[in-house]
């Protein structure tokens, strides 16, 4: 047993020896080319590791955001290229996938503004109709008082708030305008007047001498018709305060017709109604004046009618009658033989100076 166990122990060395020389007679260019070859094998596993599971998740994640973008190679392909080949296609496919995703993303904020723009329409559209049903129910709720308590102040309620600013503004400067030309023609145009066209003489004495449209033919001159339709408040405030009427004083008339008028839009046409009520009385008391009839119905009727359709023909026929016809009690005018000429007592005289230094400026 000794014997054999001394053969085994000897063999194993020698075993043991060979293997050394082998070990030590390996060239070392073969060690070289060992070396190379582990090289290629760590490329290999770097480039597989691109098409790890881990690695192909990423790229199933990044196809899942929106449409797929370009496959890539083959593995077996993939594995064959160089790697930076393979990082310029990685590179490539990476841009790409961005530019899509902006796209994507201004798409979707397009889609936004467009919803957000389609809000606002809807909600303009929404307060446009509240508006309507406020307005409405007002109007209703004042037409449901109005009917319970039948009262004029309840129309108070539908004056437009919004224009009433501009109604007192235009106001006032009807009422400014009116004292500027009321001043104008108190200084400027208060002169004699020359003998008119018509023969007055031969009118009938039970009604005015010149007719509603005489004026409109400016005998003798334009200025009765002038401010007869532009400057009513002036032209009725000079017929008015004539001596020979007995009446009022210029710029006090004038001052409260300008206003009557310009308060008119304000207080829904009441102060224009007042104003044609004292135009229909001082037309009466022209009449009782100059002899006609007055105070009659059929005299008030014509009056009211004249001064509700035609205020500016009632100012110039007023005005006309007032300037070159005397009552009856009072000698004017001294017919001569040609009907071209014509000449003014002594009194005449005196009233118009009188006139003029009372009824204007």
């Amino acid at each position: 047993m000794q014997g054999r166990f001394a053969k085994l122990q000897n063999m194993t060395v020698a075993l043991a020896c060979c293997l050394a020389l082998l070990v030590i007679s390996i060239p070392v260019s073969s060690l070289k080319t060992l070396k190379h070859a582990a090289s290629i094998d760590e490329d290999g596993a770097a480039s597989a590791d691109l098409f790890a599971p881990e690695t192909q998740m990423v790229f199933a994640q990044e196809r899942s955001v929106g449409e797929p973008v370009a496959s890539l190679e083959p593995v077996a392909a993939a594995s064959s290229m160089s790697p930076r080949a393979l990082e310029s296609a990685i590179g490539l496919a990476k841009h790409k996938r961005l530019e899509e995703l902006v796209l994507k993303e201004e798409t979707a904020l397009r889609w936004q503004q467009q919803a957000l723009e389609t809000l606002v329409e809807q909600e303009q559209a929404m307060e446009a109709e509240e508006k309507k049903l406020l307005e409405t129910s007002k109007r209703n709720a004042v037409l449901l008082r109005k009917a319970a308590y039948p009262d004029w102040t309840a129309a108070l309620e539908f004056i437009d708030l919004e224009k009433f600013d501009i109604v007192i503004i235009l106001g006032a400067v009807y009422f400014l305008c009116m004292l500027v030309f009321a001043w104008i023609y108190g200084n400027c145009c208060t002169y004699e007047y020359p003998r008119p066209s018509k023969n007055i003489s031969k009118s009938d004495p039970s009604y005015f001498s010149f007719s509603l449209f005489d004026g409109c033919r400016c005998d003798p001159d334009r200025r009765i018709q002038v401010f007869s339709c532009c400057c009513l408040p002036v032209r009725w405030a000079d017929t008015a305060s004539a001596p020979k009427l007995g009446g009022f004083r210029f710029w006090p008339t004038v001052v409260f017709i300008s206003a009557l008028l310009a308060l008119a839009p304000i207080s829904m046409g009441i102060t224009a109604v007042i104003f044609t009520i004292i135009a229909i009385i001082h037309r009466q008391k022209m009449r009782k004046i100059y002899g006609m009839p007055y105070w009659t119905y059929s005299t008030c009727v014509k009056d009211c009618l004249v001064w509700s359709c035609c205020p500016c023909c009632a100012t110039m026929q007023e005005a006309l009658q007032m300037e070159f016809v005397d009552p009856p009690d009072q000698v004017s005018i001294t017919l001569l033989s040609t009907p071209a000429q014509w000449t003014m007592s002594q009194d005449m005289v005196s009233i118009n100076a009188i006139r003029r230094k009372q009824s204007c400026c």
